[in-house]
């Protein structure tokens, strides 16, 4: 959400598009640390959540983008 609120403002369609994909990897990035938590501590009801959270919220910013390049 920081990178989109970054960006907003600029006015820029290919800036903006760039800060969807900065988005898209950060959830990325969520969904890879779930499975340090589950390797680590042992609660993979917790990390599957959060992994699926941050694969729908990765799928809406495709989304958006999609919605920004049309």
């Amino acid at each position: 959400m920081n990178n989109i609120t970054e960006v907003f403002d600029r006015g820029s369609n290919n800036e903006f598009i760039r800060f969807l994909k900065y988005s898209q990897r950060s959830c990325s990035e969520m969904m890879s640390m779930t499975y340090i938590i589950r390797d680590i501590y042992k609660v993979d009801e917790f990390a599957l959540k959060i992994y699926n959270m941050a694969l729908e919220e990765r799928k809406q910013i495709i989304g958006f983008e999609d919605s920004v390049i049309c």
